[in-house]
C-alpha cells in the first residue's frame, strides 16, 4: 500500500526554529569565550604576580643582608605617622661596619665605607629608597630598592618596622599591591631579621 506525506509531514525548518537554534549557538559560544578569557586573564595575573614577587624578594635580600651586619645599639626605627607619603622622614637608620682594625680588635662604623654615615630607608610613594647620612647631610647615594611593590592609597602606612632590643630582631612587614598597582587584593609580607653583626665584640 502506498503512503502519501501530507504537507505538515513535509514541512522544513521553520524560522522561528532557526532563530532559537542561533540564539543557543551564540549562547554557548559566549560562555566558552567569557571562560577562555578569564584563564587568560588569570595567567597573565599569575605571570605579573610572579614577577612583581621575584623583584620584590631580590629587594628584600639586599634589605636583609645589609641590616643583619647593622650595630645594634644604632638602629633607629620611624614612627608611621612621620613617614607616611613623605620621602624626608625614614622608617630605619642604622650603621655596618666599615673597617676592622685588628690589631686593637676594634670596629669603626657607618655606611658605604663612610665612616661616621648612616645608612636609612624611606617610603617614596609605592617605593623604598635607600640612602646615605654624611654629617647629618643626604648623600647622592640615594638609590631604588623596592621600586613599584607598595600600596600607595595615602590612607595606609605600607610599611611596618618593630625593632625588639632585647632579641637583636627587627620585624618588617610591607604591604605589597596586587598587579596594576590595586590596593584591593594587597598583601602583607612579612621577615624577621636577626641582627648579628660579625665584628661586634
Amino acid at each position: 500500500m502506498k503512503t502519501t506525506k501530507t504537507i505538515e509531514q513535509q514541512r522544513g525548518t521553520t524560522l522561528v526554529e532557526l532563530s532559537w537554534a542561533m540564539v543557543l549557538g551564540v549562547l554557548v559560544a559566549g560562555t566558552l569565550f567569557a571562560s577562555q578569557r578569564t584563564s587568560i586573564e588569570s595567567f597573565n595575573g599569575s605571570i605579573l604576580e610572579h614577577k612583581a614577587t621575584g623583584t620584590l624578594r631580590g629587594g628584600l635580600k639586599e634589605v636583609r643582608k645589609e641590616i643583619r651586619s647593622a650595630r645594634p645599639d644604632s638602629i633607629t626605627v620611624g614612627s608611621p605617622s612621620t613617614f607616611l607619603g613623605s620621602g624626608s622622614s625614614p622608617f630605619l637608620e642604622f650603621q655596618t661596619p666599615v673597617e676592622f682594625d685588628y690589631a686593637t680588635g676594634s670596629v669603626t662604623w657607618g655606611g658605604d665605607e663612610q665612616v661616621d654615615a648612616t645608612v636609612g630607608y624611606y617610603v617614596e610613594g609605592d617605593e623604598i629608597a635607600r640612602y646615605i647620612l654624611i654629617s647629618g647631610v643626604r648623600s647622592d647615594a640615594t638609590r631604588t630598592v623596592l621600586v613599584d611593590d607598595l600600596v600607595d592609597d595615602g590612607a595606609q602606612v605600607p610599611v611596618a618596622v618593630t625593632w625588639i632590643e632585647n632579641k637583636n630582631l627587627l620585624a618588617l612587614t610591607l604591604q605589597v599591591a596586587a598587579p596594576g598597582g590595586s590596593s584591593a587584593n594587597a598583601r602583607n609580607i612579612s621577615t624577621m631579621i636577626r641582627v648579628e653583626p660579625i665584628f661586634d665584640f
